[in-house]
């Protein structure tokens, strides 16, 4: 039910993006979560601190000009939060710096 109530957010936000001429056709979603869950049983999870295994795998998902319209992508690749920052600097056009090491962007996120 939740999962369900938060596709209709995502839907409102983006037709209220795709309905202003400000934003329309400009405008990027990029949508994460902060943990993951790991594998365990649903009903027993009950934390996800560094114990949890899995707890640090996460999803993303991105919609809007600059991504290409893949669905979802179903090949086994693997991705990482730190890839975030510069993949969000991309799609406004930046390159992000920074005094720590930086990993590359998500490059699948733009490749048609």
């Amino acid at each position: 039910m939740l999962a369900n109530q938060v596709d209709k957010w995502i839907q409102e936000i983006w037709n209220f993006v795709q309905n202003d001429p400000q934003y329309k056709n400009k405008t990027t979603l990029f949508i994460t979560v902060d943990h993951g869950r790991g594998d365990k049983v649903k009903k027993q999870w009950t934390d996800h601190g560094s114990d949890v295994e899995g707890a640090s795998q996460i999803w993303f998902a991105t919609i809007g000009p600059e991504i290409a319209p893949k669905g979802e992508i179903k090949t086994e690749s693997q991705f990482y939060q730190k890839q975030f920052a510069q993949t969000l600097a991309k799609l406004m056009g930046y390159d992000f710096t920074t005094d720590h090491p930086v990993n590359e962007e998500i490059k699948e996120v733009f490749e048609k």
